[in-house]
């Protein structure tokens, strides 16, 4: 027997294995090929996505600061209708809420509110978005659909600001002893230093003597601040 009969026989094994298979290879690599190209593609068209909705968010934060409301209005909405599943679209809401509600707008301040309550990306933006929404019912003396909206979530890390809001609430309705109940709730979760306490403390003791202390302002939880980035 020849030296190479062996690797004849391999090779016409491997002819007859190829005429089988050969088509199913070559879709397969044809295949695997175009899910690479299709996957890098993928990642091109989101991270170009992000640092467009991220421009967009930084041109919407340098509307309000200069306080062009309606540019804002104009701009922001864009970035929501272009970006919703986004994380600059959940905070871009907000933004756009904190300036109708500079623009005295409240309407339109609920409106985006909402929109960020039930859409926005990351359970923290939406937990925000319920407490200011809830803290401007308070301001319209809309108690029933204020409490409600406490009532629709657990609030999670968010806590001391909800059982806050909440004992607002019963205090502007002369519920003072849920009132005192919720507001050493909102206590009982936060550090044992820092100013929120201090101004627990006082609305604690001011339920003993106010019939009716004022609401808070809008901005009570501190979470108006501008952000500059997503939540990750």
């Amino acid at each position: 027997m020849s030296i190479y009969d062996a690797d004849t026989e391999q090779l016409d094994a491997l002819k007859r294995w190829w005429k089988t298979n050969g088509r199913a290879v070559l879709v397969g690599l044809a295949l695997g090929l175009a899910g690479v190209l299709a996957w890098s593609y993928w990642r091109s068209y989101t991270a170009t996505q992000a640092e467009e909705a991220s421009w967009r968010y930084d041109q919407l934060v340098t509307l309000i600061e200069a306080q062009d409301y309606a540019q804002a209005e104009r701009h922001g909405s864009r970035l929501i209708e272009e970006f919703p599943a986004s994380g600059y679209a959940g905070l871009a809401s907000l933004l756009l809420a904190q300036a109708a509600v500079q623009a005295k707008d409240l309407a339109l301040a609920k409106r985006h509110l909402q929109w960020a309550m039930e859409h926005a990306e990351g359970l923290e933006v939406a937990r925000v978005a319920r407490l200011r929404l809830a803290r401007l019912l308070l301001h319209e003396q809309d108690y029933a659909e204020a409490i409600a909206l406490l009532d629709g979530i657990e609030p999670a890390s968010f806590i001391a600001p909800y059982e806050e809001l909440r004992g607002d609430i019963l205090s502007a309705q002369d519920n003072r002893e849920a009132a005192r109940t919720a507001y050493q709730k909102a206590l009982a979760a936060l550090p044992a230093f820092g100013t929120n306490r201090d101004r627990l403390q006082m609305k604690i003791d001011d339920l003993g003597t106010l019939k009716h202390p004022p609401a808070e302002s809008l901005k009570t939880d501190g979470s108006n601040t501008l952000a500059k980035e997503p939540p990750a």
